[in-house]
């Protein structure tokens, strides 16, 4: 059920992005939540100004319907209509508990979506410089601290390892989601997850990772899994792809990954 809802969504946002390729988009007053869209930086008409001075900024009606969607969830669409359905009805009822299922279900998807959204890069990067090491070693040290007894975790950071470009909430988001890949392919539970960190330079094209020459740094992640057979291998960047049970995983963490 939370898969359907979300390739609803989905299918429902792609169908605004597609009406307002065609369409053109709104103006609205720009404000922390929605400033003005880089992406559209190159019409000359983005920023407008009023004749009384006020100041407006094109905006795609889609990313408005999806911030709706959001402040308003609790009102309308299926999860509104839940919530009140189970104020309606007996805390220990049958009918209270399997509305209960509902909410878990829409709560999933909304959880879908935003993994979606990542996949899609809709959402709006804020990057800049970033010390990577410090990043890494806070991320790790609360995966660590999370991570059942029977895990043991080992970080390697490499001295004086310079700082990169980058969005410091999507790294921790691709730490964590590979992190947690590993962690769910140990044996039993239990076993060794090792995390590197360390510099790496190309002095020609590496065309396996379609890098052209230069000076990168590289995160690494080793674990005691038994790894991926083929089948599943070339299925890892696959959206909706999982090998987990029904309500383990999304199927989006690795396609994320990517995505960012």
């Amino acid at each position: 059920m939370a898969t359907s809802q979300a390739q609803a969504l989905w299918n429902k946002d792609a169908a605004f992005r597609c009406w307002a390729t065609r369409h053109g988009g709104v103006y609205i007053k720009p404000n922390d939540r929605t400033p003005p869209n880089p992406q559209l930086a190159y019409l000359p008409h983005r920023d407008v100004e009023t004749t009384i001075g006020g100041k407006l900024t094109l905006m795609n009606p889609a990313y408005m319907m999806r911030q709706m969607t959001e402040e308003y969830a609790g009102m309308y669409g299926v999860k509104g209509f839940a919530n009140m359905a189970q104020d309606a009805v007996e805390c220990d009822s049958m009918a209270h508990k399997c509305i209960e299922e509902i909410n878990t279900s829409l709560n999933r998807a909304e959880g879908l979506v935003k993994h979606l959204s990542t996949f899609s890069q809709k959402q709006q990067s804020q990057k800049g410089p970033m010390n990577i090491a410090y990043t890494l070693k806070q991320t790790m040290s609360f995966l660590k601290q999370t991570s059942p007894a029977s895990v043991n975790v080992k970080t390697h950071i490499e001295a004086n390892c310079p700082e990169i470009i980058g969005d410091i909430s999507h790294v921790n988001q691709v730490i964590h989601n590979i992190f947690t890949n590993a962690l769910q392919a140990l044996p039993s539970g239990k076993g060794n997850i090792s995390v590197a960190l360390y510099t790496i330079s190309f002095e020609s094209e590496n065309t396996q990772a379609n890098l052209p020459p230069g000076n990168y740094v590289c995160i690494e992640f080793k674990d005691d899994g038994q790894g991926m057979p083929p089948d599943v291998l070339q299925n890892m960047f696959t959206p909706f792809y999982t090998t987990k049970a029904v309500g383990k995983g999304s199927g989006l963490g690795m396609s994320s990954v990517l995505g960012i």
